[in-house]
């Protein structure tokens, strides 16, 4: 069996022959080794969203495969054709983590909470990416925004009190991990958090 059959996960593959039906009918081609779809290539303003689902299927198959290099190819040029989608914003953030270009990551990670800022979880990004530049304040305060319009988010409230624990601020740890148990009196890992700091 080809090896890169075997890399490819039947996801990838049911996205692969979505990607191939779509195509159907429309004269031009798509390339044989998913090269990009150059911007410069097309014309057509309505031809847009189409190219822009192509490069992001190329780029899902690459992350599938593990190949972050080439999915942050795909991703940036979907976003030549659709370029105020957070959902590519969030994307290709998540590629930059992990290609280890954290400063790239942060733009797109905020430009995402810029247009979607109700989206929790890409506030929640956003606060590990802070974390990860060491910038604490910040991601303090992307916790605290989610917890403010959703004061019963598990994740927001445990991400928060552990990086309380890590910065050495045990009281505000405390007041956490106290309110999620109170919320959930059988979250387990709350007690242990808490166990560890009363010690």
């Amino acid at each position: 069996m080809n090896k890169a059959i075997k890399k490819t996960s039947i996801l990838s593959l049911c996205v692969s022959m979505a990607l191939a039906l779509s195509c159907v009918g429309v004269e031009e081609k798509l390339p044989s080794k998913q090269h990009a779809i150059l911007s410069g290539e097309i014309s057509d303003k309505k031809d847009f969203s189409h190219h822009a689902y192509q490069n992001y299927a190329f780029a899902y198959i690459a992350i599938t495969n593990g190949n972050y290099k080439d999915a942050e190819i795909y991703l940036k040029e979907a976003l030549k054709y659709d370029k105020n989608s957070p959902y590519l914003f969030m994307k290709l953030s998540e590629v930059f983590v992990e290609n280890g270009k954290m400063e790239d990551a942060l733009h797109f990670a905020k430009k995402t909470v810029d247009l979607t800022p109700d989206d929790s979880k890409a506030r929640e990004f956003l606060a590990e990416i802070y974390s990860q530049l060491k910038k604490f304040d910040l991601a303090i305060s992307q916790y605290r925004e989610i917890l403010k319009k959703d004061p019963n988010n598990r994740e927001a409230r445990l991400y928060l009190s552990t990086l309380c624990i890590r910065l050495k601020k045990y009281d505000c740890a405390l007041n956490e991990l106290s309110i999620l148990i109170k919320n959930e009196p059988e979250l387990t890992i709350a007690h242990y958090y808490k166990g560890r700091i009363n010690l």
